[in-house]
């Protein structure tokens, strides 16, 4: 897909900035100046033809401008990517069945949305195409292009999610306790290091696991509310390290 540049607008400077001074009629800049207020420019024809011969030598296509609105825009003369990649992004956000208060809920959640999102986009596909409004027009998108955007977006949340857990850790290594968590203990020494990258690399590896999994399952058996979530609850079961992990950076630990 092509990025189309947004059309800029020709700012006449002069025509904005006034002067005005108390009591007197408004004087614009170029008139204060002894500006002629029209300027002509006149090319020969060998400049034009000149000039005509240089943009030959040249390929401007990519810098083509298209206005918003006309009939042959489609999201494939854009760079939809991003916009697709958004639209899922807070569609997964919205869909988050609950509050976390710890990084297997934050899991839970983000693999409810992410089902929720997933079975929208199969259902508005089943008659083909669907329509998109971009930045840049309307247009049609297919499901593999929907899909690939549905992949960013929840490649996005794994981003979030490596950030969520690491703010935590580092709050355990500061020994400050966040009040939004309840039962948040401080730093407990000589039984985990909270730096540990580890923990992180076995949530974003369970995540990806969890989806693959649960795509799996949507096209074998179609869709069941909760499949999502449901497995990545027993991924994580799998893995009680990881849980006491959990107990020790998101619980009070007694």
């Amino acid at each position: 897909m092509r990025l189309i540049p947004v059309n800029h607008f020709d700012v006449d400077l002069f025509s904005i900035i006034e002067t005005q001074k108390p009591n007197q009629s408004r004087v614009t800049m170029k008139e204060a100046l002894g500006m002629d207020s029209s300027v002509k420019v006149t090319i020969s024809e060998e400049g034009q033809r000149i000039l005509s011969e240089e943009k030959g030598k040249h390929d401007f296509s990519q810098y083509e401008v298209k206005n918003p609105g006309e009939d042959d825009l489609t999201p494939k003369d854009v760079n939809v990517d991003g916009e697709l990649m958004m639209e899922h992004y807070w569609a997964i956000g919205r869909a988050e069945n609950k509050k976390s208060d710890n990084s297997e809920d934050y899991a839970r959640a983000i693999m409810g949305g992410y089902e929720a999102v997933y079975h929208e986009i199969m259902k508005i596909h089943e008659t083909g195409d669907r329509e998109f409004s971009s930045l840049y027009g309307k247009g049609t998108v297919t499901l593999e292009e929907d899909l690939r955007a549905l992949d960013l977006a929840f490649e996005r949340k794994l981003g979030n999610m490596d950030a969520y857990i690491q703010s935590q850790q580092m709050r355990k290594v500061m020994g400050k306790v966040d009040l939004s968590i309840p039962k948040t203990p401080t730093y407990v020494p000589g039984i985990y290091d909270f730096r540990d990258p580890q923990y992180i690399e076995d949530m974003i590896e369970m995540m990806k696991r969890a989806k693959k999994e649960f795509e799996e399952s949507y096209q074998s058996r179609g869709y069941q509310k909760f499949t999502g979530s449901n497995i990545i609850s027993r991924i994580i079961s799998e893995n009680p390290e990881f849980s006491f992990k959990t107990k020790l950076l998101f619980f009070e630990v007694k």
